[in-house]
């Protein structure tokens, strides 16, 4: 017995290292354009991180490096950081040759509300649409199913 188990108890646990990893390397891919966005050094208090072979998604909020609240007032101007919204932060990141990448218009550092709510927005990222599981939608569809009707109705 000890012989089946323990190849499988490896086995899973290099899985989760691999897993853990490939998250941290999409992390170490996003933090700098978010960085350079909030105008200081930040990191990622995240809700939900969707991750497949070629696409990660990230959602939650920026925190400074420290782990203290961010100071919006640094932010760039093209963020509109302004006011008081609830500063949400998502992203997309895309495994291109092995590594990965972010285009400055797949990342919201302060968006007032999240931006997967305008599926129709989002979705023309060009990501796989169960990138958008375990995110909470405001109709009665999920957002997995809304982006992909939305695609369904525009290959028509």
């Amino acid at each position: 017995m000890k012989r089946v188990l323990a190849p499988l108890l490896l086995a899973l646990s290099l899985h989760a290292v691999g897993a853990s990893g490939e998250r941290e390397a999409v992390l170490d891919a996003m933090r700098p354009t978010a960085a350079r966005l909030a105008g200081q050094p930040v990191k990622f208090a995240l809700e939900t991180f969707n991750l497949d072979e070629q696409w990660a998604l990230a959602f939650g909020h920026l925190v400074r490096a420290d782990g203290g609240a961010v100071d919006w007032s640094l932010a760039s101007k093209t963020s509109d950081c302004s006011g008081s919204n609830d500063k949400i932060f998502m992203a997309v990141a895309h495994k291109v040759d092995g590594r990965w990448t972010l285009r400055d218009q797949d990342i919201d550092i302060c968006a007032w509300e999240p931006p997967y709510w305008h599926v129709d927005r989002v979705e023309k990222m060009g990501f796989p649409c169960d990138l958008l599981r375990n995110l909470q939608s405001i109709h009665e569809k999920t957002v997995v199913d809304e982006c992909k009707a939305l695609r369904r109705a525009r290959r028509r």
